[in-house]
């Protein structure tokens, strides 16, 4: 059994080892036969997909061979929650140095491998932030009390929310923010979120011109803060960053953050009832589910879920705050001038595949565009 294990967790290493090698040497061969930098991002991007998928699959196979190999203790159960959240973090930090070649010799993107590194794991810190806390939550407290499957679940709610109120401090060191140092932008800045009655929010930039990575965010569900990359301010004209702004307002004024946090609670009682279901089906068969079974079954139904369900919601939502960017004054031509300019300052394509744009968090900019265009004409 113990060389099982073994084997096992060797091919779940060396698959996710191999997969970056293999997608970078596709990836450069297409660019070196077309020279097309749009089309070369998004082939990467969509083999990224396929990528994520065999780590989530890998999360849990690496957690079930690994747990086979140390005794039930104290010591030994935290290192067996630790080690799926480090095995991802050492993939994704793996990944970001294989890909960093090609990002430099298609986008002439200008951070070193080692900030590269340093981005990466500031970025799995976030990303696996709520699952940590509550994973160590469960182990080390639900569990031990044995409370009832509701309290359970309302700790589980309670965390998630308590987690999304610190995020925004969490994005900024993330981002490695700070206050806005072009001149007079500030000013404005501040001018513009009066005119839409936003108060308390305070507005951050982030060091991107390097990796050339223009974008905005909003974070936080009652201190709200909104990061704009310095990548994005240089090659903006005051009206497409008003523009940009607006859209961020838009997500604050329709609580587009509340429903998120609440799509993410859904989860745990949905995922929670499908896993009694399993236990059920066990118990009331008298069989045993095979692991690759009842983990490929697992993985689709969190598929399912959150790339066509919690995914759907977040596109509809970037729609919504184009709309309210729209009706608070912001021209048609602008709104679309700053997404061409995006798409331009991102090497993005404006259009995508639809079975591609359907598992993003955003509609593609074409479709955004359109959609802009027939709102202006009501």
């Amino acid at each position: 059994m113990r060389i099982i294990n073994i084997l096992g967790l060797v091919i779940v290493i060396a698959i996710n080892m191999i997969t970056p090698i293999l997608i970078s040497k596709n990836v450069e061969r297409f660019f070196r036969e077309t020279d097309l930098v749009e089309e070369t991002l998004a082939k990467i991007k969509k083999q990224q997909n396929f990528q994520n998928l065999i780590i989530i699959i890998s999360i849990f196979l690496f957690a079930f061979f690994f747990s086979n190999f140390f005794s039930k203790n104290e010591f030994t159960r935290f290192i067996m929650m630790l080690s799926p959240f480090i095995f991802i973090i050492i993939i994704l930090v793996y990944s970001s140095i294989i890909y960093h070649p090609i990002y430099v010799k298609v986008r002439g993107i200008e951070t070193t491998i080692k900030e590269e590194v340093k981005d990466t794991f500031r970025a799995a810190i976030v990303l696996l932030l709520p699952s940590f806390v509550i994973v160590l939550v469960k182990v080390e407290f639900i569990n031990k009390v044995l409370i009832n499957q509701f309290v359970n679940i309302f700790i589980s709610v309670f965390i998630i929310i308590g987690i999304n109120l610190i995020y925004p401090y969490v994005f900024y060191f993330s981002l490695r923010a700070e206050a806005i140092k072009f001149p007079n932008l500030n000013d404005i800045v501040l001018e513009f979120l009066e005119q839409h009655n936003i108060k308390k929010v305070k507005v951050y930039q982030w060091p991107a011109v390097k990796g050339k990575m223009a974008n905005a965010l909003v974070g936080g569900l009652i201190i709200k803060k909104i990061f704009i990359s310095d990548y994005l301010i240089e090659n903006m004209e005051v009206d497409e960053l008003k523009a940009i702004l607006a859209h961020e307002i838009g997500h604050i004024k329709k609580y587009h953050l509340w429903i998120k946090v609440t799509l993410l609670i859904l989860a745990y009682p949905i995922f929670t009832f499908i896993g009694y279901m399993m236990d059920s089906v066990e118990l009331y068969f008298s069989i045993k589910i095979p692991i690759p079974i009842g983990i490929t079954f697992f993985v689709g139904c969190l598929s399912i879920y959150f790339s066509i369900i919690y995914m759907f919601f977040s596109r509809y939502q970037e729609y919504k705050a184009d709309e309210y960017a729209l009706k608070s004054g912001i021209e048609a031509e602008i709104l679309i001038s700053a997404f061409t300019k995006l798409a331009k300052l991102n090497n993005s394509l404006l259009k995508v595949d639809e079975k591609e744009e359907r598992i993003q968090t955003h509609p593609s900019f074409n479709n955004r565009i359109e959609r802009l265009r027939k709102l202006s004409l009501k």
